[in-house]
């Protein structure tokens, strides 16, 4: 029996939780193996001494606690509290029971603790993992307002330059070319001129270019003859090719646009651009 005693007493010993016992004034009268280490105090260096003459720098905030459990009668639990010690600041959670003697009164505190440092460390940067978050979450929000701006700014420019230009057409152009169509030799040139400025400014080039036929200027170039009515033979007089050469234009657009086995006119499928 005196055997199996002294092998229960060594049990705190083998424990990973630090255990203590202090009584009613605050002495330490036992102290595990974990919690002795942590402290980097022999067991007879502690026992009998008072957390002021341990960690005086964190001993009124110890005592506090122990006040509170001695006058309650009521165990604390899940106490953090901060440590120094020879191999540096620990955070340790602790839970103090009150220990009853025979008539009933406190006759002392039972102390476990933990050492919880990784934990806290883990949660100092995780909150400075989503401080950093936040921080970037801004500068990319600032960015992208920046950036809308920027895009609303263009597109203010595009809008300028696409109204100069129009009216540059409608005042300079169009009345010059109202001129050259009295004269009947060139009228039909003066017509397809005025035709392709007023595409222009509409943008017929820019919405099928948008459409990814994968279209060479050339081919776009034919697109809007046709789009405004002109046959191969006046498309090859205008651009200096043969009607042949026309003729593979056509084929070509008509493949690319996707229309190539199709009963559909081109000069109809151009005019919806």
């Amino acid at each position: 029996m005196l055997k199996l005693r002294e092998e229960w007493h060594k049990i705190p010993d083998i424990m990973p939780t630090m255990v203590f016992y202090k009584d009613k004034e605050n002495r330490y009268i036992y102290a595990n193996k974990a919690f002795t280490q942590i402290l980097g105090l022999a067991k007879k260096d502690l026992e009998g001494k008072s957390s002021f003459e341990i960690f005086p720098k964190q001993a009124q905030a110890c005592w506090r606690h122990d006040k509170i459990v001695l006058e309650s009668q009521k165990p604390i639990r899940s106490i953090i509290e901060f440590l120094e010690t020879p191999s540096g600041k620990k955070w340790i959670l602790t839970d103090k029971l009150p220990i009853m003697d025979e008539n009933g009164h406190v006759d002392g505190i039972l102390g476990f603790s933990i050492d919880i440092t990784e934990q806290k460390m883990a949660e100092k940067a995780l909150r400075e993992s989503k401080r950093e978050l936040q921080k970037q979450k801004k500068a990319l929000e600032q960015k992208n307002i920046a950036l809308h701006e920027l895009i609303e700014q263009i597109e203010k420019e595009k809008n300028m330059i696409r109204d100069n230009i129009t009216i540059n057409v409608s005042e300079l152009a169009l009345p010059i070319l109202a001129k050259l169509k009295m004269n009947v030799s060139v009228r039909k040139y003066a017509n397809l001129l005025e035709t392709l400025l007023k595409e222009i400014t509409s943008s017929f080039g820019s919405r099928i270019i948008e459409k990814n036929f994968m279209l060479t200027p050339r081919e776009i170039e034919i697109c809007n003859m046709i789009k405004n009515g002109l046959g191969n033979k006046e498309i090859s007089g205008l651009l200096n090719i043969s009607s042949l050469t026309v003729e593979t234009h056509r084929r070509s657009i008509r493949h690319k646009v996707g229309i190539s086995n199709k009963h559909i006119n081109l000069a109809t499928f151009l005019c919806k651009f």
